[in-house]
Formats: C-alpha cells, structure tokens, sequence
C-alpha cells in the first residue's frame, strides 16, 4: 500500500484510543442487521431467504425472530441483542514499510510503501500491563524479583 493512502487511513480514524465490544455471534447480529437496511427487508420470511439466511438458526438470531408474532422486522430489532458476556478490545492502527526504488519497476523516481496493522489486544490485558510497567517503574525491588529467574536463593513474590 502506498504510505499516503496508509497515513490518510490513520488520520481518519479517531486519535483517542477506539474500543471494540465482541459477544458470541455478534457477527451474525451484525450482518443481517446491514442486510435488513440495504435490502429493504421489513418480514422475518425474507430474512430467512436473503443471502444470510443460514445466521438466522443461531441462538440469539432465533429467539428475536421467534418473538416476532407479527412476522414484521426491523433493523432496530436487533439494536436490543447484547450479550453480558462480552469482551472489549482496544484497536489501534500502525503502520511500517520501506521507500523502493521504482527504477526496477517503472525505470525511475522512488515509491514509498507501506504495511497497514491492525491490532486487537483484549482491554484486560492491557490494563495489566500497564499496571505491571507502573509497577515495576515505581518500585525498581519488585522489578529485579519480576524480571530475575527464580532460584533456590532468592525470594520469590
């Protein structure tokens, strides 16, 4: 990718860190949510035959249909469907890549290329650890113990 097209990608995104909240199929959720605004699906019979019509057997896809008496639905419907059993994750956007000469490929000038990486790290390990680094730099005796292999002599915490 080109390191602009890269850089003009980051800079849209939002500079404060940007957190992502998973559940068990909430890809299913998600797609036939899109499905039903895009396709001007409005009765459950037309979700159960569009494209993605195999997601409506999951679990939680079929207890909201099943409790359409009206046969009628909408993209709101699904907006009630969260799961307590959720896990959040902290997205960030990097980049890292090389300037290439372009004479081997095009017979002059330089191109500037680049990899673009997401990067998902579950909020709780995060926080631990940014806790382990505050740790270690505010009290370097617990940084040597952490960091040194335990042996027989020394104490372990």
């Amino acid at each position: 990718m080109k390191t602009e097209l890269a850089q003009e990608i980051i800079h849209c995104l939002p500079e404060d860190r940007t957190l992502f909240h998973y559940y068990k199929d909430y890809y299913a959720v998600y797609l036939l949510q899109r499905e039903i605004m895009s396709a001007g699906i409005d009765q459950v019979a037309q979700l159960k035959r569009c494209r993605y019509a195999n997601l409506t057997a999951k679990p939680v896809i079929k207890s909201l249909l099943a409790n359409r008496g009206s046969g009628e639905i909408s993209a709101e419907d699904f907006e009630t469907l969260w799961s307590d059993d959720y896990e959040t994750y902290v997205l960030t956007l990097g980049s890292w890549g090389q300037t290439m000469d372009t004479f081997k490929l095009h017979g002059q000038g330089q191109i500037s290329y680049c990899n673009l990486i997401l990067v998902a790290g579950m909020i709780n390990d995060i926080v631990d650890a940014l806790a382990m680094n505050w740790i270690c730099s505010a009290f370097p005796v617990i940084r040597s113990r952490l960091t040194r292999p335990h042996s027989p002599g020394h104490a372990s915490i």
